[in-house]
């Protein structure tokens, strides 16, 4: 059970930066690109629809929660091409799956569904959010 959630969680972050931004400048302030208000908005809509769940410990449903929190402040990065910041929430989404692996033994078996389901809707989510963005 802990090894799924584990693997679950780091496919998320995986995921989440898999395909991040590649240009390499040569200057040291980072490039910074105005992000389509289209785009922009729909990556906003995506992260306010994440439903997060309630479980009996609120260490897990906090850490839920800060998943929606990261995926708002990647929403508000998406198309600024601001890479000092990129690499900072990319961090942030690596201490959290971290923190995710220390959530095993607190999650109810007859939670654990609810947990993986709001995982595998959390990455969903984000390929979402990933493709209103690229407009």
């Amino acid at each position: 059970m802990k090894r799924s959630l584990v693997l679950s969680i780091a496919l998320l972050v995986t995921t989440t930066f898999a395909c991040k931004n590649k240009q390499n400048t040569t200057t040291t302030e980072p490039a910074v690109v105005a992000a389509p208000a289209a785009s922009a908005t729909e990556a906003q809509a995506v992260a306010n629809e994440i439903k997060v769940p309630a479980f009996a410990d609120a260490e897990v449903t906090k850490f839920c929660g800060t998943f929606k929190d990261l995926m708002n402040e990647y929403a508000s990065l998406k198309g600024t091409g601001d890479q000092a910041k990129e690499a900072a929430l990319e961090t942030k989404f690596n201490q959290w799956a971290e923190q995710g692996a220390t959530l095993a033994g607190k999650i109810k078996p007859e939670e654990m569904q609810s947990f993986n389901d709001f995982i595998m809707s959390a990455q969903k989510q984000f390929m979402e959010m990933k493709t209103a963005a690229s407009h």
